[in-house]
């Protein structure tokens, strides 16, 4: 791999996993935030958490934001799976 194509790669793979991070960030604190009110119904997957940036104030930028960085997740992983030595 070229060292273009390395840099390219790294910065998709840092702006993908911060993306992923945040999505799963959320599920973990509407999760933690379903368990202290003792309320199974406030507890939600992926799609709920994604639903609530929808709903919020920017929401449909904040969800394009989130879905470029799991496009760039995404792309990651394909290259990761191309260039990868095993």
């Amino acid at each position: 791999m070229s060292t273009g194509t390395q840099t390219w790669i790294t910065w998709i793979g840092t702006i993908g996993h911060v993306a992923r991070a945040i999505v799963f960030g959320l599920v973990g604190w509407f999760l933690l935030k379903a368990a202290y009110e003792f309320d199974a119904k406030e507890a939600v997957g992926l799609d709920g958490a994604l639903t609530k940036i929808l709903k919020a104030a920017y929401g449909p930028w904040l969800l394009g934001f989130t879905a470029a960085g799991l496009i760039a997740f995404g792309i990651y992983s394909i290259s990761e799976a191309r260039y990868r030595k095993i």
